[in-house]
């Protein structure tokens, strides 16, 4: 998705009313927290701001793989 879509979009409609889908209830709060500060970052962005109603969830923990094989192995060991 284009931001410039929603953009053009609020231009070509001025009257439109904009509804901000902002609650989400599969993701968990950690999650939607880490997905807000990448948003934010985004050039051009409308304001918004997910949350979540539900836990905070298991904390984020990173990864990183060395190659394609190590992450493959890393994902089968924690299945």
């Amino acid at each position: 998705a284009q931001v410039e879509n929603i953009q053009r979009f609020l231009n070509d409609f001025p009257g439109a009313e904009t509804i901000r889908l902002e609650q989400n209830y599969r993701s968990t709060s950690n999650i939607l927290s880490a997905a807000n500060a990448l948003i934010e970052n985004n050039n051009g962005r409308l304001g918004k701001k997910l949350w979540t109603d539900g836990a905070d969830g298991e904390p984020i923990s990173l990864y990183c793989a060395f190659n394609d094989l190590d992450e493959a192995r890393f994902v089968v060991n924690r299945i």
